[in-house]
């Protein structure tokens, strides 16, 4: 046999499973959780002596391929291939069995698990046996959940030991299944493991080690699958649930809703399948039928915030601002409650990174029914959580307005924008405001004053606007379909056309000035004089209106008529 064996860990990420993680991990988020668990410094470079350097390979491993190889050793127990979600996980340098919000899923390092399927008829036993020793972690129901994987201890590496080898049989009885022979599982082994002591390792010592698998080969010779497989109703709710996720994730709403009602029928109290379903129907656009699930789910688990937190979202959608207001007030009493008294069967550590959505949720209901001082308290609140978040402070900027302090929105919204700096709607906000300045500057002008004066404030006006169009060129920038800024930047241009040739040439120099500061001008030769410029931004307006007018813009639609032709 080629010892060409990547690195193992053939272990399950043995914790004590959290009552409640509801959440779908898929993609980045699933691989980073593995990636941290398995290395918590954010190294994952393993050196233990049972363990061989990862092989780096050229080709990837396609999803197609993996499910393929999956299927073939499940084809052997007759095990549902529904039970299992499989991701690829680059540099995890392994195959790891690992479960998350009641979903078994099976990750792999595309690398690595390449040689699992492209040789699977080329007996590279030890590549499939690695694969089969992870889905052995599933068949025997060991719990292994990631989020919690920080927990692990020597008090649970008796425990430990006892699942591998549980694996390893499993693994041995898939290879005799398959056409492998004792001799080269016994290699595999002995590529991995040691006679050493093995009272203080997760993993048992060589000699456990192959008399498993030689139970295991000889149950295979046996044809025997009732000891790894029987399919019990609960084991069959978990296929349902699982499809259902499946079809979540591909936003088959419908279809996982079906799944979702047969995986509860059988096991009512499957307190996963019924958030989750409540959950489809809110994205499916069901409110209605969204409360009604997550009523009776906070009917089973009063103390659990989440049922409120999601038919609090349901009112907000249907426009029940108050009732929206009154779930998610009890959602947040409820998790400060089970975080106070450290109840983390109601607030799981996996909850934390979203703790301030109930506050972001609740402060938008706040600003529909015009309880300004009690939404700004909760976008405060949701920034003293996620410092980062662009929405609270772009909201924020919007009651700064609606209280006419101006350049505190104008600060809110520069926040906003250095944490999303691609962010489209934050650069239009952000001109919207530069405009209101520029109108407050203009109000400074009164019958008073003289005519240097009145230039005076005009330029620095002409600033704030300039700044203004540079801003909705960024929204553009990021969102080339953004109607609404075609047509407000296309007034932005009339204005200027018309403030410069109603004040003659007292301008043009000054903003000519200006507008190679911020770029505006691209052919300088074309403003000669108050004409040739008012003409040019005038050409301007009418080209954004013609765009915002093609995206569906009915004001730019009236204006070409108006002014344009």
């Amino acid at each position: 046999m080629k010892k060409s064996l990547v690195t193992l860990l053939f272990i399950p990420i043995i914790t004590y499973s959290q009552s409640f993680n509801t959440d779908i991990y898929y993609g980045d988020q699933l691989c980073g959780i593995a990636q941290m668990a398995l290395n918590p410094n954010n190294s994952l470079s393993f050196t233990s002596s049972s363990q061989l350097n990862t092989i780096e390979f050229p080709d990837s491993f396609s999803v197609d391929l993996a499910n393929t190889a999956l299927n073939k050793i499940l084809f052997q127990i007759g095990a549902s291939r529904d039970r299992f979600i499989i991701q690829a996980c680059p540099n995890i340098k392994n195959a790891l069995a690992v479960q998350l919000g009641g979903v078994r899923y099976i990750l792999y390092d595309q690398n690595f698990i390449v040689q699992v399927a492209d040789n699977f008829e080329n007996s590279n036993w030890g590549e499939i046996f690695i694969l089969a020793h992870e889905v052995g972690h599933h068949i025997n129901n060991h719990s292994v959940d990631l989020l919690l994987a920080e927990n692990i201890n020597s008090e649970s590496k008796l425990k430990q030991r006892e699942q591998e080898l549980d694996a390893d049989l499993f693994a041995a009885f898939i290879i005799s299944r398959l056409g492998g022979s004792l001799e080269e599982i016994v290699s595999v082994i002995e590529n991995i493991s040691n006679n050493i002591n093995d009272q203080k390792s997760s993993h048992p010592n060589l000699e456990k080690r192959l008399k498993a698998v030689k139970v295991g080969f000889e149950r295979g010779i046996g044809n025997n699958t009732l000891d790894f497989y029987n399919s019990t109703p609960l084991q069959t709710a978990e296929e349902y649930f699982n499809r259902a996720i499946l079809n979540e994730l591909k936003e088959n709403y419908d279809a996982a809703i079906y799944d979702y009602n047969k995986a509860i029928e059988i096991d009512p109290f499957n307190h996963n399948a019924l958030y989750r379903m409540g959950v489809a129907k809110k994205e499916k656009g069901d409110y209605f039928g969204s409360i009604k699930n997550h009523t009776k789910l906070s009917d089973i688990y009063p103390q659990w915030y989440k049922p409120y937190s999601e038919i609090g979202t349901a009112y907000y959608e249907i426009g029940d601002y108050n009732s929206a207001i009154r779930f998610l007030d009890t959602s947040i009493q409820k998790k400060n409650r089970a975080i106070e008294f450290k109840d983390y069967n109601n607030f799981s550590e996996s909850d934390e990174n979203d703790s301030y959505l109930d506050y972001f949720n609740r402060g938008q209901a706040y600003l529909k029914v015009r309880m300004y001082d009690e939404a700004f308290n909760d976008f405060k609140k949701v920034i003293e959580l996620n410092k980062n978040n662009h929405r609270a402070y772009s909201q924020l900027s919007q009651i700064y307005i609606l209280n006419n302090e101006y350049y505190l929105a104008l600060s809110s919204i520069n926040k906003a924008i250095e944490y999303n700096p691609s962010g489209s709607k934050n650069y239009f906000n952000k001109a919207v405001i530069l405009d209101i300045i520029h109108q407050s500057t203009l109000d400074e002008i009164d019958d008073f004053s003289d005519e240097e004066d009145k230039v005076e404030i005009l330029k620095n006006a002409l600033d704030f606007k300039l700044s203004e169009i540079e801003n909705y060129n960024l929204a553009i920038k990021f969102d080339n379909e953004y109607a609404v800024a075609y047509r407000s930047r296309g007034v932005a241009f009339e204005y200027i056309a018309n403030r410069i040739v109603s004040y003659d040439n007292q301008l043009l120099d000054y903003y000519l000035q200006l507008s190679e500061k911020f770029n505006i001008f691209y052919n300088k030769s074309l403003k000669k004089s108050n004409e040739s410029a008012y003409d040019y931004y005038m050409l301007s307006a009418c080209n954004d209106w013609v765009i915002a007018s093609s995206l569906g813009n009915t004001d730019s639609t009236t204006w070409i008529s108006d002014y344009c032709n």
